[in-house]
Order: C-alpha cells, then structure tokens, then sequence
C-alpha cells in the first residue's frame, strides 16, 4: 500500500489510527477543562508548595506518561509522508513561529502599557512565564501553518 492510497476504515491500521487520535483528543479534552476549572476556582486552593507536589505530581507524571506512550503509539502507525510532514513542521514551522515570537517579544518590551497587559501582574516571574506562553503559542502556530502548506504542496 503506497502513502497516498487510504487505509480501509475497518483495516487494523485505520482502527489504531482513530484510537491513537480519539485519545489524543480526550486529553486535550481533559487538560482543557481541568484548566477550566482551575481558572474559575472549583479546585482547591493548595497553599504551601509540598502539597501542591505531593497532590499534582503523581497526576502530572501519570498524564505525561499516558500521552507520551499514545504519541509512540501514533507515531508507528502513520506512514512515512505524515511522518516526514511533522518532522518538516516542527523543524520549519515551529522554528519560524519561535522567531517570530521572539520579535513580538522584542517589541513588546519598548511598548510599556502593552507590555504591562500582556503580564499578568508585572511580577518577574509573570513576565517569564508570559515570555514563555508567547514563545509556546507562536511556535505552535508557526508548527500549523509548515503542516498545512506540507499537505497543500503535496497535492
């Protein structure tokens, strides 16, 4: 079966496929509205860092460990076009979009009032994660964009 060909729906290629994705999926699903919930202040509010990590560590790792082993799990069922198409995105994309970000950065910093918007509070440690949120997101889309044009260029 060549890359281009499709996959029969009930193929045990296609079946793995749609597993790998709806799990993907439901973490996403589950990251989100815990973040959610978080936000709005239905969890607990921990106040010392130790029981902040003994309570959120184990679920971290676990949640790591999980979407770690669906990625794998992914990554040896697709062909090797949409392998080469992540790795081509990553590389070019991600890279465009983290420069990028580092420019938005840049000229953030001259432009206090938009700066002090952009962190949360002005605090170090908001602007770091702020710098962070910035680089992570615009690398992100930077990744979209390469993946798409991949896929366009390729028909």
């Amino acid at each position: 079966m060549t890359s281009h060909e499709l996959r029969p729906l009930g193929s045990k290629e296609g079946r793995r496929v749609r597993v790998v994705r709806g799990m993907l999926g439901a973490f996403a699903l589950v990251g989100f509205v815990f973040g959610v919930f978080a936000s709005l202040g239905f969890l607990p509010r921990i106040d010392s860092l130790s029981s902040y990590l003994f309570i959120m560590g184990p679920v971290v790792l676990l949640f790591v460990i999980v979407t770690f082993a669906a990625s794998i799990w992914y990554w040896r069922t697709i062909d090797e076009l949409a392998r080469q198409a992540h790795l081509d995105a990553w590389f070019w994309g991600g890279t465009a979009g983290m420069i990028a970000g580092c420019f938005a950065m840049g000229a953030l910093a001259y432009l206090p009032e938009a700066w002090s918007c952009w962190a949360l509070c002005g605090t170090p440690s908001s602007i770091l994660l702020t710098g962070a949120l910035i680089l992570g997101v615009s690398g992100l889309a930077g990744y979209a964009v390469a993946w798409i044009w991949f896929w366009l260029r390729q028909r």
